[in-house]
Order: structure tokens, then sequence, then C-alpha cells
């Protein structure tokens, strides 16, 4: 059985959680770091041992969370809906591709490419990209979504889904 694709809000806690985790873990090394600094500098690698044991633990307990939330992100993204056919929240038009939707959205909006970079601060060539479907990742598609007044739900996966 299909298990239902997550919405956009979970997706989005579920990734601050892991980037609170990957934060976390990435103090504890910096944190070690130094006390072995410190030990080396002064204690002449006194409690060396002991900071191995610490050093050890963290390469156990490490990134394997984050890890395992990239893959499943990046298979969420492979098999995200790109051709459903819903009416555009605040557009006019169906939508198919992710780039054909950010691309009725940006003309419903009345925008153009400048115009939408501008508003979401990247490059035009990468509304460019995004649209003519050379690229489908994007960090921007709620400022983009925002931007041209529609549902990122319908933005990234063509679905009218909670927002």
């Amino acid at each position: 059985m299909n298990k239902p694709l997550p919405t956009m809000q979970e997706l989005a806690a579920e990734a601050e959680f892991q980037l609170m985790t990957a934060t976390d873990q990435l103090n504890w090394l910096t944190a070690l770091v130094c006390a072995i600094h410190l030990d080396h500098t002064h204690g002449r690698g006194k409690y060396a041992a002991h900071l191995a044991q610490v050093a050890a633990f963290l390469s156990d307990t490490g990134f394997s969370g984050v890890h395992s939330a990239i893959s499943e992100f990046k298979e969420l993204s492979e098999s995200a809906p790109q051709n459903a056919q819903v009416a555009i929240r605040g557009a006019a038009g169906d939508g198919k591709t992710l780039g054909q939707r950010i691309l009725a959205a940006r003309e419903q909006a009345g925008l153009t490419q400048p115009e939408l970079a501008k508003l979401v601060g990247i490059e035009q060539a990468s509304i460019s990209q995004l649209e003519l479907g050379r690229t489908k990742r994007t960090s921007y598609l709620a400022e983009i979504a925002r931007a041209c007044s529609v549902g990122t739900d319908w933005l990234a996966f063509g679905s009218e889904g909670g927002q």
C-alpha cells in the first residue's frame, strides 16, 4: 500500500527538526575539538582517552538521522506528482509540471522573470531554469508562491493540500 505524501508543513517540520539535530551535533563536535586542543596544549594529552571515547560516541550517534532524512526527502522529491491537473489557486489554467506551474503563476501575477527574481531574491536565470524544467529543485518555492499569490502545495506538487 502506498503511503500518502506528507504535507508541506510536515516536510518543513521534519526538515527543521533534522537541521536542529545537525546543529546540536556540530555544537558538540566544536566543543570536542576545543577540548582536544586545550588538552593537547595545556594537559599534554592527559585526557586523550576520555576525549576519544566522547568522539566515538558522537560518531556512533552522529548524523545518521540527518542522512536518512536527506534520503527520505530525495525519495519524496523524486516521487512527488508533477503532472496533477489541478486548478491553480489565484492564477488561471492548469499546470502540468513544476516549471509550467511557476510560469502560469508568474504570468497570472503579472510579473516578468526579472521582477519575480528580485522579489524572491534570486537570479533571473534561476527562474528561467525552473520554468524551462531544467531544474526542479528550489529552496525558494515558498517565496515564489508568496510572490505570485498561489499556494505552495499547488506550486510544488500540483495539489491544493492544506497550507
